[in-house]
């Protein structure tokens, strides 16, 4: 039987989960405050998050540096 693998989303869902910030609201604010005004909208982390969005590299980049991880 096939091992079925998680989504982007549902692996990043996971991460934020297991930070200090514990929702995506809490993670956007965090994101905001580290960027400023080149933030990603929470409109666009949610749509990357719930799987209904593929994710551009500035925002890969942003949900990276914030949970201190490499891509």
């Amino acid at each position: 039987m096939e091992k079925i693998r998680p989504t982007l989303g549902q692996n990043i869902k996971a991460l934020i989960k297991q930070s200090p910030y514990k929702n995506l609201l809490a993670f956007h604010k965090a994101i905001v405050t580290y960027a400023e005004g080149d933030a990603i909208s929470y409109s666009s982390l949610h749509n990357v998050v719930n799987d209904t969005k593929r994710p551009e590299e500035r925002t890969l980049y942003q949900i990276a540096l914030i949970l201190k991880m490499k891509i």
